[in-house]
């Protein structure tokens, strides 16, 4: 059933550290095109996993406005450069 999601919105969502490790760990998901985790616990370690992991290679819109990513995030971002993303919203994120 969730092979054909193609937008997840977890916004104001307290997933914490466990929610995005099995988000990054998960086998599902291929048809992803939007991921919404503004305003949720998303550290800039977790954003790298969830990078890493390819899960958010297809992604057009990465949402992560009021995260508190930090500057660890950084390099994270920069793996995305080879993405599909062509929105990414980073507001009140810490980022420097």
């Amino acid at each position: 059933h969730l092979k054909s999601l193609n937008t997840l919105d977890l916004n104001r969502n307290s997933l914490g550290h466990a929610g995005f490790v099995a988000l990054a760990d998960s086998t599902g998901l291929p048809s992803l095109r939007s991921l919404d985790v503004s305003y949720s616990t998303l550290t800039g370690a977790e954003l790298e996993r969830l990078v890493r992991s390819g899960r958010l290679d297809r992604l057009l819109r990465l949402d992560v406005r009021h995260a508190p990513l930090g500057d660890d995030a950084g390099q994270a971002l920069g793996l995305l450069r080879d993405s599909d993303l062509v929105e990414l919203l980073l507001d009140n994120t810490g980022l420097t």
